[in-house]
């Protein structure tokens, strides 16, 4: 029996594939639990089409996210926090930091992004930091922490 899943199933497929199943796991697990439905003309058009303006919106979400990356290996964030005479930091600088910059700058929204740094920055100084934004894509970002005038 031929089925449009409307969830993903492990070991069947995916959400919207259209699958050739047993017609008793069909009718007596699939359907009742509402995890396929028939895969009527009607429904696998309309599965298609849903597919389609998935595939869509991940295309436009990686395009978008190539963006973001482009713009922020181009740009630098300046910390300005207090220091000794040696450039020691009376504080630092750590991903929680480096994230909220990046939300005010509107560099990143509500999702999140993965900042890779072993350790808060605890010296002055220019650094060069790894972002991996959603799906994988990475950037790298400039940062510059300076002595506050304070």
């Amino acid at each position: 029996m031929k089925v449009v899943l409307l969830a993903e199933i492990k070991g069947v497929g995916k959400k919207m594939d259209i699958k050739d199943v047993p017609d008793g796991y069909a009718r007596n697990f699939l359907i009742p639990k509402k995890l396929a439905i028939l895969a009527t003309a009607e429904n696998q058009k309309s599965a298609e089409k849903i597919k389609l303006e998935k595939e869509r919106e991940k295309q436009a979400l990686t395009s978008d996210l190539k963006k973001t990356a482009r713009e922020l290996a181009e740009k630098k964030i300046r910390f300005f926090l207090k220091a000794d005479e040696r450039g020691k930091l009376f504080g630092s600088v750590n991903k929680d930091a480096i994230l909220k910059a990046l939300r005010q700058n509107k560099f990143v929204t509500k999702e999140h992004a993965e900042i890779k740094i072993d350790h808060p920055l605890k010296e002055l100084g220019e650094y060069e930091i790894e972002i991996e934004l959603q799906k994988g894509t990475k950037s790298k970002l400039k940062i510059s922490i300076e002595r506050s005038l304070e």
